[in-house]
């Protein structure tokens, strides 16, 4: 139970757990299990921690939300010679170019995506940042087919967590590139000024060359 509630919430991985564990155990005065009975005892205990983890947030979502949720992983374009497809997550994961007006225009699109799914406000309030961390980490490298092979409560978890991540990275990211792009657009618009004076002092000068030969020639005439 200890493990379940306190332990796993705050790290995922198997030998720091062990090494939680075996803390624990000297703390309480307990003679640990032998190793491989360790293992299985973490293994266990982290897979009732992610059932009950992935039913509370999938209890959370309206069904509106979790077919929201699922379209992101339908294929829209498929090339069956290479066997490669594209659906819209691998766009949501995505990374714009570079600074400019095209990108701040993609970030846009996408920041209005993951908003568009519509995830309940505060879904993953109370919940340790690194579980959010884990279960965001872990969608952001699967593939879309491999996604859609998990129970719902998993699958809808993975993808809530990612988006919920997502949105804050994408925030962040569009800020900058606004920042970027209007530095870009000074620098060429104080470019075009300097360039359009000093076609200006040119021509200004071209014409002081100019006044005296007028003048000789009038007077000459």
């Amino acid at each position: 139970l200890w493990l379940v509630e306190e332990a796993i919430p705050q790290e995922q991985r198997l030998e720091r757990l062990r090494e939680i564990f075996l803390q624990r155990c000297r703390e309480m005065r307990i003679e640990p299990p032998v190793l491989e009975k360790t293992r299985r005892l973490l293994k266990s205990a982290i897979q009732e921690h992610e059932t009950a983890f992935c039913v509370g947030i999938l209890r959370r979502l309206s069904p509106e939300t979790v077919a929201r949720l699922d379209a992101l992983l339908i294929v829209q374009q498929a090339d069956s010679a290479e066997g490669v497809e594209w659906t819209p997550w691998q766009s949501l994961k995505s990374e714009p170019g570079k600074a400019g007006v095209a990108s701040v225009m993609e970030v846009a699109a996408k920041l209005r995506q993951t908003r568009g799914v519509e995830l309940p406000p505060g879904l993953f309030k109370g919940v340790a940042v690194k579980l959010v961390a884990h279960h965001a980490q872990r969608a952001a490298v699967e593939e879309p087919h491999e996604l859609r092979r998990h129970a719902a409560p998993l699958r809808a978890t993975l993808l809530a967590a990612y988006l919920h991540r997502r949105s804050e990275e994408l925030t962040d990211h569009l800020v900058d590139l606004l920042i970027e792009t209007f530095h870009k657009l000074s620098k060429k618009a104080e470019k075009r000024v300097e360039e359009e004076q000093a076609k200006f002092a040119q021509l200004a000068e071209a014409r002081h060359r100019m006044l005296p030969k007028v003048a000789r020639a009038v007077l000459g005439n």
